[in-house]
Formats: structure tokens, sequence, C-alpha cells
């Protein structure tokens, strides 16, 4: 997710090529759906609350936490050329101490701008990360949209205690679904008030001046007190460039040790 970049494809009206779901693994293999399991996932979409997904960052300033960020950059076949390690201690709403930085570690030089939009290095202001989590007015939600995905319910899993339902979206195959930037999607909606608690997005993006596969995964967990908070934010990412070495990102984003106010 190299955000300049992104910017400027935006800005100069990049045409876009149909994309390769190139990183799909054995987990994103296209499945098959019958009209009724079709259904019965959109009838779970069509009462989706997204709002709790973004809100849960926002709730952050209600607590004590603590938040640990791990970056790796590699080469195409794997050899480590940057890393960054950052863990800080977040202290109460009420307090007029700063967060207390518990380690920071770094070495190498990360390209592009990506990493220092999702993980600045030394600030102590938490970065808005989930607006690079949620998808602006996905297409796979969209009634018009919605024929060039495939839709089931996969099986309830369990986030912090609690079942969730499970919503699998993929990409049609073939040219219905080829210009689709988002190959395949997962949910994790609670199903008493459908509140979108967890997301996964594989997105392949094709321009005339890079190519970007990328996985992202976001999990919520239930707050201390009430309502859900940030658990885990997961990237891994994979930028193609003319006559440039393909760089793979790797972000894992984790908040713990919640403590609300007395």
């Amino acid at each position: 997710m190299v955000l300049t970049l992104l910017a400027a494809c935006t800005l100069m009206g990049c045409a876009t090529e149909p994309p390769e779901a190139r990183l799909l693994g054995p987990d994103d293999t296209l499945f098959a759906a019958t009209s009724d399991e079709r259904q019965a996932a959109l009838a779970v979409l069509d009462s989706l609350q997204q709002n709790t997904l973004p809100a849960a960052f926002d709730r952050l300033a209600r607590y004590a936490f603590t938040h640990r960020v791990d970056a790796v950059q590699r080469t195409p076949d794997g050899a480590v050329t940057a890393r960054r390690t950052a863990v800080r201690r977040f202290p109460p709403p009420d307090s007029a101490q700063r967060p207390l930085r518990v380690r920071a570690d770094s070495s190498g030089s990360f390209e592009g701008s990506w990493l220092d939009a999702l993980a600045p290095e030394g600030e102590d202001d938490l970065v808005d990360r989930a607006q690079y989590v949620l998808p602006n007015d996905p297409a796979y939600l969209e009634p018009r949209t919605r024929e060039a995905f495939r839709y089931r319910l996969g099986p309830d899993t369990a986030f912090g205690g609690r079942t969730v339902h499970v919503v699998e979206i993929h990409a049609q195959p073939g040219a219905l679904g080829a210009d689709r930037a988002i190959r395949h999607a997962r949910l994790f909606v609670e199903p008493a008030t459908y509140e979108l608690v967890g997301l996964y997005l594989v997105r392949a993006e094709t321009s005339l001046l890079f190519r970007e596969d990328s996985r992202m995964l976001t999990h919520l967990r239930p707050a201390p007190d009430s309502g859900w908070v940030p658990a885990v934010t997961r990237l891994d990412a994979r930028l193609e460039m003319p006559l440039q070495a393909t760089p793979l990102f790797h972000l894992d984003a984790s908040f713990s040790a919640y403590r609300p106010l007395p």
C-alpha cells in the first residue's frame, strides 16, 4: 500500500488493466455457492453495520493500552532489507504523561512512504489506521455491482470469546469480475447486532505506474467496559514498478493491555 503512488495515480487518472490475484493462497481459492447460500450471505450484508470498525479506532482515546508495531521489508527472494519494531504504552486519556516508548529498534531503509503513513517513526500520536483498513463504498456491498462477486456464509468463528458470523466474498472469474480491485474479502460479523468486527481483504491493482498486490487483516476485540476496540492489524504488500526491484512489505500492529478510566 504505497500511498504516495496511489494518490499520484488517482490525480493523473491512470488507466487500469484487469488485475490478477497473484497473492491468492490456498485459503483464497474460488468457491462455488448455491443461490440459497448466496442469499443467506447477502441477507447478513444487507444489515451490516460498517461503522463499528472505524469507531473502534476512535474509542482508543478512552483507554490506556499498549501498541506494538513490527514492520519488515524483503526482497523477492526473502532477504530482509529493513526492519522496524516499536512498542509504546499509552497513558489514560486524562493523564498529562506522554506515551512511554518501551522499545524502538530499526535497521535498513524502507522504500516509499507506505510505512511512514501507517507506522511513523518517533510519533507519539496514533495513526488513524482505520482509514487504510476499511475501503470506501466497497463494490461487494453495492447492489448494482454484486453480480461481479460470489458470496457465501463460512463457518462461525470466535472473537474474544464471542461467536461471530463469517461472510466470504470472491470476485467472479473471467470478464465479470476482472476489473474488481478487491479479489477476496472475509467479513466477521457480530450476529446479534450485525456489527463488522473483523475484515480480511485481498487486493490486486494495476496502473500505468505500478502494480500492487496486498492482503490486509483487521480484528477487533471486546472492550474492557463495552463495545469493541482494535486487536490487530496486519498488512502484506508487494509493489511492482518498471525497471525496479519488487519489494515485499509486512506490517503487524497489535493493541493490548487495555485499561479504561476508573
